[in-house]
């Protein structure tokens, strides 16, 4: 900060008076552009005083452009952490800021959580604040990217192999169907699963997101396909497609956590 420039004083050296006032007139001033919530802010998060709360996203912004116009790395350091608190619930206001300021860390968190908005959302937001060019094209690249990550474990179930047998593949009770998943292997399922398995598939197209696994729809589907009447099949069917649901989840998240964000 104190390599910045200084305005020249016209009026020679500061002049105290002895009764220890000072002479304001010959005082040299600088000029900012911050208005004063920006630099209480900002001065607060340098002293030790209670800290200001960065949680407003046009404010934090505010914060981190005159952090950097006067090269403070503490409230550089304060500002970013707040755009990571905030990048969950506005994630693309945090990666068009992000991006204005090349912030790889927090560009790459605000792209992964936006991952759980649908496209046309993340598109809107894009054009909404302003983001294009580059950074718009790597975003929606990484989108879909991601978004084929997820959908492999739609496409292919050899995942579920080494899960508990589940009653949709063993019970004999109920009727069920000869499908082949992406790689040829032939499984034996009830009829429910595949609808519900084709449901996920088409919310990821839109959303690639592990939060799209409800794990309600699958038994909301499970009972309307009139299965709720077998009794072997119901006094299972909770915890098997509970659990098959957990599983689903977690790795539709492992393939998405597997696809790195390109620096910008």
């Amino acid at each position: 900060m104190f390599e910045l420039s200084q305005p020249e004083s016209t009026e020679g050296p500061l002049h105290f008076p002895l009764d220890g006032g000072r002479d304001l007139a010959s005082t040299p001033v600088i000029e900012v552009t911050e208005d004063g919530r920006t630099l209480d802010s900002l001065l607060r998060i340098c002293y030790p005083v209670r800290p200001p709360a960065l949680d407003q996203m046009w404010h934090v912004e505010q914060v981190l452009e005159a952090a950097t116009k006067y090269q403070m790395d503490w409230a550089l350091h304060s500002t970013r952490e707040a755009l990571s608190r905030i990048a969950e619930e506005e994630p693309i206001s945090v990666y068009a800021v992000a991006c204005r300021y090349g912030l790889h860390v927090e560009t790459s968190q605000a792209a992964q959580f936006s991952l759980s908005l649908p496209v046309t959302t993340v598109i809107d937001s894009l054009i909404h604040e302003g983001v294009a060019g580059e950074p718009f094209r790597v975003l929606m690249k990484y989108r879909s990217e991601c978004q084929a990550a997820a959908l492999s474990a739609t496409e292919t179930w050899l995942w579920t192999i080494n899960m508990p047998k589940q009653f949709w593949t063993t019970h004999s009770c109920c009727t069920r169907t000869t499908v082949r998943d992406r790689t040829g292997r032939v499984y034996h399922v009830q009829p429910w699963w595949i609808r519900y398995i084709t449901m996920v598939a088409k919310a990821l197209r839109d959303t690639p997101s592990e939060d799209v696994v409800d794990v309600r729809e699958a038994l909301g589907l499970y009972m309307s396909d009139g299965r709720g009447t077998c009794g072997r099949c119901l006094s299972v069917a909770v915890d098997h497609i509970t659990a098959f649901a957990t599983k689903l989840s977690e790795e539709i998240a492992e393939g998405i956590a597997k696809i790195p964000f390109p620096s910008l």
